[in-house]
């Protein structure tokens, strides 16, 4: 079971816990758990994580938790995700993860997200094996600045799931703006870094003088 709790800022910073109940039907020797790369502060019951990055993940090592032994362990794992609300086509939306791919399965998941102001939009749901149609797998709650839900019934192994909502601008005044990198920017860029150099060689620069002999009185 998993309960997944995250308030977000104005400045677009979501402090994010996440409390699991593992129960494990045989000894395992390593058990990690991934979350987006770009987490920071990874804590895992209180104490400093040890994480390896794989792809767009970073695996947080449980294995100290299991201690590889069969049965049941309670983890709970915190860190924070920056920059969770960016400008898409126009419009100001946040992207959260709430599941990056857990190599078990999830019998039961809850989830409450606290957002710094109202919310008038509803959010949407996508995951990896049901895509958009996994709402329809979940019940959700929206109440002043809270969303809150659960799943009804259980998610998969290795299953991602992640929140979208288009918000008002008004809620986040201090999040940073995000600049997308195009590769049609970048060779702008450099033909004309090339043009100005040529120009500066033709017209702008100062040609050494030459030494000619003359006679004066």
């Amino acid at each position: 079971t998993m309960e997944f709790n995250a308030t977000v800022t104005s400045d677009g910073f979501c402090q994010v816990t996440q409390r699991m109940m593992l129960f494990l039907d045989a000894p395992v020797e390593k058990l990690t758990f991934p979350i987006p790369f770009n987490a920071r502060d990874i804590r895992v019951n209180g104490a400093a994580a040890s994480t390896v990055r794989d792809g767009n993940v970073l695996q947080v090592n449980l294995s100290r938790i299991i201690g590889g032994a069969a049965g049941s362990a309670s983890v709970t794992l915190t860190y924070t995700l920056p920059n969770i609300v960016d400008d898409v086509n126009g419009t100001l939306t946040l992207a959260l993860p709430m599941l990056c791919g857990f190599s078990c399965p999830v019998e039961e998941m809850t989830f409450t997200i606290t957002l710094p102001g109202e919310i008038k939009g509803k959010p949407t749901f996508t995951s990896t094996y049901h895509q958009t149609l996994i709402a329809s797998s979940m019940e959700l709650e929206l109440n002043g600045n809270l969303i809150t839900g659960n799943s009804l019934k259980a998610l998969k192994d290795h299953e991602t799931l992640t929140m979208y909502l288009n918000t008002d601008p008004a809620l986040f005044p201090k999040a940073p703006l995000v600049f997308k990198e195009s590769g049609v920017d970048d060779t702008c860029m450099i033909v004309c870094g090339v043009l100005a150099l040529l120009y500066w060689l033709i017209f702008l620069r100062a040609w050494p003088d030459f030494k000619t002999r003359s006679t004066t009185a």
